[in-house]
């Protein structure tokens, strides 16, 4: 009977790994970071949205932003680790290097560019 019970724990186990959505779970910890995000950068009163695809390896974060602004749309690269951020976000005119935490489901810190700073907030967008 014994046996039994330790093959059906066996099974189930092997049952989660295997059936575990891909990227579900980075490093023991859920992604929280891939999908699609809106970016709302301000600077001195003034805010700009942009649109954020983002992936998590490991604690590699990629994508790209997509913008009708004149920033246009560009690559998106930096990290994710103890619930903190760092992206390098790659505009026509500038790389805005980020620094930030999840809070409460959101991404916010500061962004810097060496010559103008603000703040930033990203929000998961709503699958449709």
């Amino acid at each position: 009977m014994r046996s039994m019970i330790s093959m059906m724990l066996v099974f189930a186990a092997l049952m989660l790994v295997f059936n575990m959505p891909s990227g579900a779970m980075t490093n023991g910890s859920e992604d929280m970071i891939t999908g699609d995000w809106e970016l709302v950068i301000n600077n001195q009163g003034n805010t700009t949205k942009l649109a954020l695809t983002l992936t998590l390896e490991g604690s590699n974060v990629t994508g790209e932003f997509k913008s009708s602004t004149p920033l246009g749309n560009g690559p998106v690269s930096g990290t994710f680790a103890d619930n903190k951020v760092t992206l390098a976000v790659t505009t026509s005119h500038a790389t805005l290097n980020m620094t930030g935490v999840m809070k409460s489901g959101k991404l916010v810190g500061d962004w810097d560019t060496g010559h103008m700073a603000g703040k930033w907030e990203a929000t998961r967008k709503k699958s449709k």
